[in-house]
Order: structure tokens, then C-alpha cells, then sequence
């Protein structure tokens, strides 16, 4: 599905908007990647089309109506483990 994507966090802080929303357009893609040694995968969002390759691990949808979808997951950004939501905006 076709959206436009804002990113609402940056190393696990808020982040503020001054101005227009930057926000990265591209489709949702859902994969389940196997862990090293493990029996398990893991769950993986990523926006095909994105130049910056952004992921966010593990998500859940905690908001959805009219056209707008939000997520929150997991993003990595280094060597550590940070929250972030992605706010999702069909884009027809």
C-alpha cells in the first residue's frame, strides 16, 4: 500500500516539527527475518522506495482510522535499541 510516512522519533526522543512535515513516500513492506541462533524471526517494517533504509522492528499498530495508520516498534541506531512510531498517511 502506498503511504506517506512521518517519522516521529529520532534516537528514542520526540521530535518537534518546525514548518512542513518531512515525511518519506514509498510502500509498506512486512517481512519476518530469522534470528541467529535462534528458532524464532522477527518482525520487520520497511518502506520500500526510502533511500535512508529506515526498519522499525517488532511493530504494532496502536492507531488506525481514516486513512492514517500509527505504528510503534523498535529502531536500531548505533549498537543501540531505541522506540519509535511512524505516523502513516494513505497516499492515493
Amino acid at each position: 500500500m502506498k503511504v506517506k510516512v512521518t517519522i516521529l522519533r529520532e534516537a528514542g526522543a520526540r521530535r518537534y516539527h518546525r514548518g512542513p512535515l518531512q515525511y518519506i513516500k514509498g510502500e509498506l513492506d512486512l517481512k519476518h527475518y530469522a534470528l541467529p541462533d535462534q528458532r524464532r524471526t522477527i518482525p520487520v517494517l520497511r518502506i520500500l522506495g526510502d533511500s535512508a533504509n529506515n526498519q522499525l522492528f517488532e511493530p504494532k499498530l496502536i492507531y488506525a482510522c481514516a486513512g492514517k495508520m500509527k505504528f510503534s516498534g523498535l529502531e536500531r541506531c548505533d549498537r543501540a535499541w531505541h522506540a519509535q512510531e511512524w505516523s502513516c498517511e494513505f497516499d492515493y
